[in-house]
């Protein structure tokens, strides 16, 4: 049920038009997933498992403009027949 509520809480951000990014802190380490998530809005996907001082990394990247992948995802295999394999279309590589 993670993807349905973390994409309802992308689009609620979009349509309330805060200006603010979302950095997701989850559990989660399929890199489809991560992505898919990076392609419709949000701007970070951290999993719970990172050291601390990768949270604030992503923290300041995300308030820079950048988008964050953690890095074990980044590193991660990707699916097949992705171009990309550290970035999404609207995603800046951080690996």
């Amino acid at each position: 049920m993670a993807g349905p509520r973390l994409t309802a809480i992308i689009e609620r951000v979009r349509a309330d038009g805060l200006g603010c990014r979302v950095i997701a802190l989850t559990m989660h380490f399929e890199r489809s997933f991560a992505l898919d998530m990076i392609d419709r809005g949000l701007a970070g996907y951290v999993t719970k498992d990172v050291v601390f001082s990768e949270v604030l990394e992503a923290i300041r990247r995300v308030a820079a403009g950048e988008n964050y992948l953690c890095r074990q995802i980044a590193a991660s295999e990707p699916p097949p027949g992705l171009l990309f394999p550290t970035c999404s279309r609207r995603a800046k590589c951080n690996a």
